[in-house]
């Protein structure tokens, strides 16, 4: 990817990896978040709850047909095609449209939310065996830092009135939502028969707890550093969740005076600050492979500022680093300069953040 190749896999994982600290608390709050992911997973595919029609997700399994008589490969084929339908149609961004920015489909408190239409590969065969565990929708930046773990459903959910970035994966959440129908048809005529809106609320969101606990930790870190107030949801589950506050403090410390000690690149910074479904931060930070089209670079670059901001102004040690921050102004730059970019952001309420990201970014 043109001038973001620092957060692409192959650069990543042939980087020469050095001084990697892991708190002692580490291994604790794994297990113990390991545990609240398999709470949250198991209360809600256990439960009838349902979102409503207007949640973005219904409406779009409102647009994808079930084709009984396909078989998987066969179904996924004309899901490739269809999604690209269905992407204009939601006006997400992929490498056919540019998109536009949308309301807080997913994190509330007033942000605004980037939504990437995105067709990888994947095994079908895997997928409908352990569909109800598959994950179709990633998030790529988000700024949740409570610990409450709350299902992304728009509400005030203890994210900062900024933006969130989401890849939605079309023809395997149409696979996933056509293997839940059938088991549905299945059913004996007694047996009560769920529609599109449970199957959002028990299978699709659930799998999305995992990314947001990564992006807790790290959100966590970034708020100690830059001395912010951490804000508490209105809201939390109807079932106990472990909140571990002062074991995480502990992580949190241990993890920032590492990073700001230690003479490392940016690159090993990264790696220093260890995740729990993620290793840690540079895994987390990989971008997808996906078509170089500057529609979707700018979505990924925007989902990328606030971190790479972040990591340059808690190195104490940049000269290590400079071929990595020239490699984000040129990226910047040539976003800046992109006019269909500046279109896109234009009377958002994140286009004022973006431009201030960017100029901070450039005076690197």
């Amino acid at each position: 990817m043109l001038y973001l190749e620092t957060f692409s896999e192959n650069y990543l994982s042939n980087y020469p990896v050095s001084g990697i600290i892991i708190p002692p608390v580490h291994d604790y709050l794994k297990r113990l978040y390991i545990f609240n992911r398999d709470a949250i997973v198991n209360y809600y595919h256990n439960r009838n709850y349902a979102v409503k029609n207007t949640n973005i997700l219904s409406r779009l399994l409102e647009q994808i047909p079930i084709l009984i008589n396909y078989d998987d490969y066969a179904y996924v084929d004309y899901m490739i095609n269809k999604s690209e339908q269905l992407t204009r149609l939601f006006r997400f961004t992929s490498d056919i449209t540019y998109g536009e920015v949308h309301p807080p489909y997913f994190f509330g408190n007033n942000g605004e939310e980037i939504i990437i239409s995105i067709y990888e590969p994947f095994n079908i065969k895997e997928v409908g065996k352990n569909w109800k565990n598959e994950k179709a929708i990633q998030v790529l930046k988000c700024d949740r830092v409570d610990t409450r773990l709350l299902l992304p459903l728009g509400k005030e959910d203890g994210c900062r009135n900024t933006y969130s970035v989401i890849m939605i994966n079309i023809p395997k959440l149409a696979l996933i939502y056509r293997k839940f129908i059938i088991e549905q048809m299945l059913k004996p005529e007694t047996e009560i028969k769920l529609n599109k809106n449970h199957f959002v609320i028990k299978y699709v969101l659930p799998s999305m707890i995992e990314d947001i606990i990564d992006f807790m930790f790290l959100n966590r870190i970034m708020a100690k550093f830059y001395q912010e107030e951490i804000p508490t949801p209105n809201f939390r589950h109807k079932f106990k969740l472990f909140e571990p506050t002062e074991q995480l403090n502990q992580y949190v410390d241990t993890t920032l005076d590492v990073i700001t000690s230690k003479k490392i690149d940016f690159i090993n910074l990264m790696n220093n600050i260890n995740l729990i479904f993620r290793i840690n931060m540079t895994d987390m930070m990989i971008l997808p492979e996906l078509a170089n089209t500057r529609q979707v670079k700018w979505s990924l670059l925007i989902s990328r500022l606030p971190y790479m901001k972040f990591i340059y102004d808690v190195s104490k040690h940049k000269d290590t680093s400079k071929h990595i921050i020239n490699d984000w102004k040129r990226a910047v730059t040539r976003a800046e300069k992109d006019s269909n970019f500046t279109r896109v952001l234009e009377g958002t309420g994140i286009e004022k953040l973006i431009k201030e990201k960017i100029k901070e970014i450039k005076e690197m």
